[in-house]
């Protein structure tokens, strides 16, 4: 049995694109040494190599629900490594964006709250709430540090960098046992967040739950001295509360990390692209990119190796067409994809029903289309090998106002114009008759 339904957004497009506000305090009361009723001690150190950037921070940090759930996605991986598969990523979103639609609303201080009108069990709105949390910590830490947002990845429970062929679900992003996000700094430390998202801000580091959340801080940060650890307590306000406030960011910085050297961080950040270039499959680049792996490292990993044997599977198949698109003042190279398209696919790796797509061509249901392309800049700073430049790739320059936590790949939805609605017929029609 095979279920359609289109769905619309919960609440109208400024909901999602307008700037929320997010009150941050720093509290330097939670550096220090602490002693629970059992007896027990530890303690939390206080910034150092964060000190600074902490020190510059803004009152009132703005982000929007769109720039959020992207930032809470960033890590999203299916597992496989097909032709094509931002379809499957853009669905996500999508349902990541309706579910917040409902567990949230704005406040009168532009901010957000639990929604009033919500039906979400008690479990599921924590989940969206944690989730929300990921994604805005994200964000924030993106122009603490003034990086990009590709300077982020993801660490398993184990404490491991799991390679592109891993699936990391959005369950488990949602989940603050699933892993942990971390950042490598411009200065080339990595600085892990531990994040954790609370509902009603006066409850916070009352009594024993405090402690308690305290000394897991101090035991993660203690585990993994390679890390500075930055630890957000993301609290929103409780939907019931008379007096609206706005959701806040609470900052503690334990930990004093070791640098990673320049070949150190070049990987990093030429492994994490890895899973984005097959993304959006930008084949030629992510051959440079493994080119540049091997002269780096001397040899590629398995499963480096077997997405090399994947690229030249599929060489000789019909490109798309490459086209530019002007985005915010930088030129992205990419391909323009429906998601219809992709669903059809090939013959034994069918997404969708015969009798579905001849009902689509019939009534002209051609589904959405969007723009998947990379900064045409930093496409060619890897084809070149050019270590310093991508090092410095996304940065915040001096006197930038606005923080850079754009990444490098855009997906984007575009309209859908009389050449494309034809040329998703075409594919339609091709499809059908080799089904």
């Amino acid at each position: 049995m095979q279920l359609r339904h289109d769905l619309e957004l919960p609440r109208p497009e400024t909901f999602y694109t307008k700037k929320l506000d997010f009150e941050v305090k720093v509290d330097k009361s939670v550096c220090g040494s602490f002693t629970r009723k059992d007896g027990s001690k530890f303690s939390l150190q206080a910034p150092t190599l964060l000190a600074g950037p902490l020190s510059k921070i803004s009152r009132i940090h703005q982000a929007s629900l769109e720039d959020i759930s992207e930032a809470a996605l960033r890590f999203y991986r299916s597992g496989t490594v097909r032709l094509f598969s931002p379809a499957e990523y853009i669905d996500v979103l999508f349902s990541t964006r309706y579910q917040w639609g409902m567990a949230f609303e704005e406040n009168s201080r532009s901010s957000l709250k639990h929604s009033t009108q919500g039906t979400f069990h008690p479990e599921a709105l924590r989940a969206h709430t944690e989730q929300f949390g990921y994604g805005l910590s994200v964000h924030f830490v993106a122009k603490l540090l003034g990086i990009s947002i590709d300077r982020f990845f993801f660490i398993d429970a184990a404490g491991s960098r799991p390679d592109f062929r891993v699936r990391i679900s959005a369950a488990e992003l949602a989940s603050s046992s699933g892993g942990n996000v971390a950042a490598l700094s411009p200065s080339g430390y990595q600085v892990q967040l531990e994040v954790k998202a609370r509902t009603g801000w006066a409850k916070y580091r009352k009594g024993e739950k405090g402690l308690e959340l305290l000394q897991n801080l101090s035991i993660k940060a203690a585990s993994k001295p390679n890390f500075a650890t930055i630890s957000l307590v993301i609290s929103l306000p409780g939907k019931d509360q008379t007096r609206e406030t706005r959701a806040r960011i609470l900052v503690a910085d334990p930990g004093d990390p070791q640098m990673l050297d320049t070949k150190a961080q070049l990987l990093l950040l030429l492994e994490e692209a890895l899973p984005l270039l097959v993304r959006h499959g930008l084949w030629p680049t992510l051959s440079s990119a493994l080119d540049w792996i091997r002269d780096l490292r001397g040899d590629l990993k398995e499963s480096e190796l077997s997405l090399r044997k994947f690229i030249e599977g599929h060489s000789n198949q019909t490109q798309y067409r490459i086209v530019q698109k002007v985005h915010v003042g930088r030129i992205f190279n990419g391909r323009i994809f429906s998601d219809v398209a992709l669903r059809v696919g090939h013959v034994g790796e069918r997404g969708m029903s015969e009798g579905e797509a001849r009902s689509r061509l019939a009534t002209d249901d051609l589904g959405r289309v969007w723009f998947s392309g990379a900064d045409e800049t930093w496409i060619e700073i890897v084809q070149r090998h050019d270590s310093d430049a991508l090092l410095s790739y996304g940065l915040r320059q001096h006197g930038q106002q606005d923080f850079s936590a754009h990444s490098a790949f855009l997906l984007v939805d575009e309209p859908m114009t009389d050449e494309i609605r034809g040329s998703v017929r075409t594919e339609l029609k091709n499809a059908l008759g080799r089904w």
